[in-house]
């Protein structure tokens, strides 16, 4: 090679691009540089830089997911009113505060009507004297009914207890006479079949597997002289065969140092010519003309022949000590199989031997023991006939006395039982509908009085008003919030699921949110689900709002950020799934690139399942472990 000469000159436009592509074997690395040279301005250069991931197997979570705002959490404070039947209401006269003000605890917030508060007083305290006395009343009926319920209902009960108890057992103990009779008499003629048929048939040898373990006891004999005549002939040349193989293997071992210090020196040398022409291109006004000299572009291909020749003799070397370790391991491992193959056989033949004459030693013994229970069995079966028959006789007639007594028992019982129930059901609940009623009347009280002198209803709470629920001349709700405070330690996200979704999550549910501007997942909890939809129409497009509540007592987040909320659903067990940046999709097709043993990529088709946002299932095309090329 005598030289090279290449121009680059600029486009009417002033910009060009330059592309200097050197393809050499010399590692499974790819990296890609682009210049681009615009007027005015410096060389930029831009580096589209990719990672590898691996195909997983295992589970997949996958759930709900939807899209939010996040805005600062509220709390209310309520008054627990009830006006009763007393067709009575209370008026807001004044509003003192308004949303977004700050208060502190026992700040004054509305201004109701004392005469109103002062009206339900009277109401209220007429009702807690009725209700008194109704509460008596009550106590008095119960404790008087309840005794004497309780009377009647114990006296009967210790009688059919007693009578149960006597009749069970009676029964009991008539039937186990009959089934203990009946059952001797069927293990008798059983086992007179069974000793009977096992002695004719010879069962005995057959269960202790005296022919098999005969059989078995001679192959292992066999098997034991096959393998020692196999392991002698190794022995004689296995010494003599390892000493030349491990001489070989030293050999080729110092001869690869002295090759990779070769290469050494020679990639060295390779990568400084390279840089030296690199060096000088990157001196050049692109503006300009200019020449390389063709002594250094043949230096540098001489180089890189030179280092490619020592590589092969390199790998060469490396194949033959593979081959020789790989002779001398088989060699080895033949050796070791045989000296155990020898010695598993023997410890084999040693315990078929042991079985066969344990087998044949039970068998001579179950012999015996059949011969001298069949004979005494025959003799016992015609006195389990007669004790069976007269226990048959005896339950009848016992039988029908018992169950006579026992009925009358029964429905003594069964009468009260219904009366005592009945009686402390009603007792009970009127005791309870009374105290009940005094509790709430109470409640109602203690909260008007709190009122009664100014009519002012205070903050509970320290905290900045997130909204107020009344205005002037307006009427108290029973049980209303009277404001909402701000809870600046936790923060909302409201979103949207369907219809079909909506029965699958609950109040209390975990939830994972991710938060524009934070890295990491926040955990958080369905704090409400509305129970009117936000939409209508067909069911595929009803929708609920479900608000989701984070905590945010370090303040690390801000109302008003974008934010995407995530509650599992279902596990996909044991599928294949890799990162959904890593598909790329075309229509109905989806690819991914992956990376083959030698570095390169191949596009493989691919068909997905469910995804949950980061990851997704792939039921074809790939199997776990699989390296797959993605873009940073």
């Amino acid at each position: 090679m005598k030289g090279i000469k290449k121009k680059l000159q600029l486009s009417k436009k002033r910009m060009v691009i330059v592309s200097v592509v050197l393809v050499m074997a010399v590692s499974t690395t790819t990296v890609a540089v682009v210049y681009k040279v615009t007027a005015g301005q410096a060389n930029e250069a831009t580096v589209v830089e990719t990672t590898t991931v691996k195909a997983q197997q295992g589970n997949l979570t996958i759930g709900i997911s939807g899209d939010g705002t996040t805005y600062v959490g509220s709390t209310d404070q309520t008054f627990e009113l009830s006006y009763g039947s007393s067709g009575l209401t209370v008026a807001v006269t004044d509003v003192l505060v308004s949303s977004g003000d700050t208060v502190k605890k026992g700040d004054s917030l509305i201004k109701v009507s004392t005469d109103d508060v002062k009206n339900l007083i009277s109401y209220y305290e007429e009702q807690i004297k009725t209700a008194k006395n109704t509460l008596n009343t009550a106590k008095l009926t119960y404790e008087s009914n309840l005794a004497q319920a309780k009377y009647d209902y114990e006296t009967n009960l210790k009688l059919k207890d007693t009578s149960l108890l006597q009749y069970e057992a009676s029964i009991e103990e008539l039937q186990n006479a009959v089934d203990e009779a009946k059952e001797a008499i069927t293990n008798a003629n059983d086992k007179i079949s069974e000793y009977t048929k096992a002695l004719a048939n010879n069962t005995y040898y057959t269960k202790y597997n005296v022919a098999e373990l005969k059989t078995a006891a001679k192959a292992k004999e066999t098997a034991l002289n096959k393998a020692t005549q196999s392991f002698n002939k190794l022995n004689k040349t296995y010494d003599s065969s390892k000493k030349t193989y491990e001489a070989s293997i030293k050999k080729l071992e110092e001869q690869k140092k002295k090759a990779e210090e070769s290469q050494k020196k020679l990639d060295q040398d390779y990568t400084k010519k390279l840089e030296a022409i690199l060096n000088q291109v990157d001196s050049k006004n692109t503006a300009d003309s200019y020449t390389l000299q063709g002594s250094m572009l043949t230096e540098l291909k001489e180089a890189y022949q030179a280092k490619q020749k020592q590589e092969e003799a390199t790998a060469k070397i490396e194949k033959e000590l593979k081959d020789a370790q790989d002779k001398l391991n088989k060699l080895t491992k033949e050796y070791q199989e045989a000296s155990q193959a020898k010695q598993q056989a023997s410890q084999e033949s040693q315990s078929a031997t042991k079985k066969y004459e344990e087998a044949l030693s039970n068998y001579n013994k179950a012999v015996e023991e059949a011969n001298a229970n069949l004979k005494t069995l025959n003799n016992n079966s015609s006195t389990l006939q007669a004790n069976y028959d007269a226990a048959v006789l005896n339950q009848e007639k016992e039988t029908i006395s018992l169950n006579k007594e026992y009925k009358i028992s029964t429905l003594t019982y069964e009468n009260a039982k219904s009366i005592y129930d009945a009686a402390v059901k009603d007792l009970d609940a009127d005791v309870t509908k009374a105290q009940e009623s005094i509790d709430d009347l109470n409640a109602n009280l203690t909260l008007l009085k709190d009122i009664k002198g100014d009519g002012i209803i205070k903050a509970s709470q320290d905290g900045t008003l997130y909204s107020v629920s009344y205005e002037k001349e307006d009427e108290l709700t029973a049980g209303g919030a009277v404001v909402a405070y701000s809870k600046p330690e936790t923060i909302d996200i409201d979103f949207t699921v369907s219809q079909e979704d909506i029965a699958s999550i609950s109040v209390g549910d975990t939830a994972y949110v991710t938060v524009t501007g934070i890295r990491n997942q926040i955990e958080g909890k369905i704090s409400t689900i509305a129970t009117a939809p936000t939409t209508s129409g067909s069911v595929s497009n009803v929708t609920y709002t479900v608000t989701v509540t984070v905590d945010n007592s370090e303040g690390n987040l801000a109302a008003d950020t974008d934010a995407s909320v995530s509650i599992v659903k279902e596990t996909l067990e044991n599928v294949i799934y890799i990162p959904v940046k890593a598909v790329k999709t075309s229509g109905t097709t989806s690819t991914v690139e992956r990376q083959k043993d030698d570095g390169t990529t191949e596009k493989v088709t691919v068909k997905t399942g469910k995804d949950n946002g980061s990851y997704i299932e792939i039921t074809e095309g790939l199997n776990a472990g699989d390296v797959c090329v993605v873009e940073r």
